[in-house]
């Protein structure tokens, strides 16, 4: 494992946060990224891959179009409640549900949790929320 690599203890956080973090780098992006989840969270691999897999590609894609450049994801856990916010950069004023939105809204929905987004400043941000306790 490099020194860069994200270790959190989850397998599939893992595998999914150390390549899409990587590509958003190599795309030219400064990734802020503060962890905070125990080893061992009861959380389905499916659902936390759809879930993080969707967030950051929606961050990918606005690298990509919008050559968003400042991202941060907070990824942390207390009492149950786990927790992704992300925020980056965009031009957009409003957007579109997609699947992949909709598969956030699952997994959130799955764990009796919710999950919003909203534009602001020209800064996307999202939050959403799992109970899992």
């Amino acid at each position: 494992m490099s020194k860069d690599s994200i270790y959190t203890g989850n397998k599939y956080t893992d595998m999914i946060l150390n390549y899409k973090v990587e590509l958003m780098k190599t795309l030219g992006a400064n990734v802020n990224l503060n962890l905070r989840i125990p080893k061992g969270i009861r959380v389905d691999s499916y659902d936390i891959t759809c879930l993080l897999g969707n967030l950051l590609d929606n961050i990918i894609n606005a690298i990509n179009e919008q050559m968003s450049r400042n991202v941060s994801i907070d990824l942390f856990y207390n009492k149950g409640l786990l927790v992704v916010d992300t925020q980056n950069e965009c031009i957009i004023k409003n957007v579109e549900e997609d699947i992949g939105i909709e598969n956030i809204r699952k997994v959130a929905d799955k764990y009796n949790g919710e999950f919003e987004y909203w534009i602001d400043d020209n800064k996307f941000y999202t939050k959403t929320m799992l109970y899992l306790e």
